[in-house]
């Protein structure tokens, strides 16, 4: 290493400011309090080694509220991205961000929330209002699963899980929410998923589907058991039983 020290550095405030900029495999003064500079494509920049079974912190505080902590990423001296916090000392947490700039505007990846209440992640929206929140305007798809075996067995799996394991459980809903004239959000179409009968070996299950209907949701069509049922049937008897 070009500079090894054992044990600790320590000095008074006066002190400390004295030194001004420190550099290490540079000579000069450099452009930040700390500058390390490699010239080997190999070498590992900056360590920090925890041993004797001890945790390895890193701590950024920022200096009051409205402030943000961050990593940023550069290449030859251009700005890329930056991996960081906002609002750190706001509130019970801030909104960490992956990407994006300097202030976490324009991330890639939002973390909001905290430990009591629970932490959302956000794509494209640093205000996430669920778990996996995706915010986008794009005209293109927003979510894609890609498998890549080319096997005939083997295709994109797409799971909606339940620990529910009672009959008359609802296990998965599908909701198509959009807004009305009025601003307020309408599931304009929902499917839903519920459990007939868990009996071990003689498993049922059924499908909702509803539409809007004058202001109204309704329910369209229902799968059950195998048996299709329209216009109010909820119980379908044959292969398709229609209502009056």
């Amino acid at each position: 290493a070009a500079l090894e020290v054992v044990g600790s550095i320590s000095g008074s405030s006066t002190s400390t400011g004295s030194f001004g900029n420190v550099t290490i495999g540079t000579a000069g003064g450099g452009n930040a309090r700390l500058q390390s500079v490699a010239n080997d494509t190999e070498i590992i920049n900056v360590l920090f080694e925890a041993t004797n079974n001890a945790n390895n912190r890193i701590r950024l505080n920022s200096s009051n509220l409205q402030r943000f902590n961050d990593i940023e990423f550069y290449s030859v001296g251009t700005f890329n991205h930056a991996l960081g916090i906002v609002d750190a000392d706001a509130g019970t947490a801030g909104v960490m961000f992956l990407g994006g700039d300097q202030d976490g505007s324009d991330g890639g990846i939002y973390i909001s929330g905290s430990a009591a209440v629970g932490r959302n992640v956000g794509i494209g929206t640093d205000k996430p209002a669920a778990q996996l929140h995706i915010s986008g305007s794009d005209t293109t798809d927003q979510v894609i699963i890609e498998n890549s075996n080319t096997s005939s067995t083997s295709a994109p799996d797409l799971v909606l899980y339940s620990k529910s394991d009672s009959d008359g459980d609802n296990i998965g809903l599908i909701n198509f929410r959009a807004l009305n004239d009025a601003a307020e959000n309408i599931n304009y179409a929902s499917i839903l998923a519920n459990i007939v009968d868990s009996g071990d070996g003689s498993e049922d299950g059924l499908f909702n589907f509803y539409t809007y209907k004058a202001g109204t949701e309704t329910l369209t069509m229902t799968i059950k058991s195998g048996l299709v049922g329209l216009n109010g049937i909820t119980s379908p008897a044959t292969p398709l039983d229609v209502g009056a």
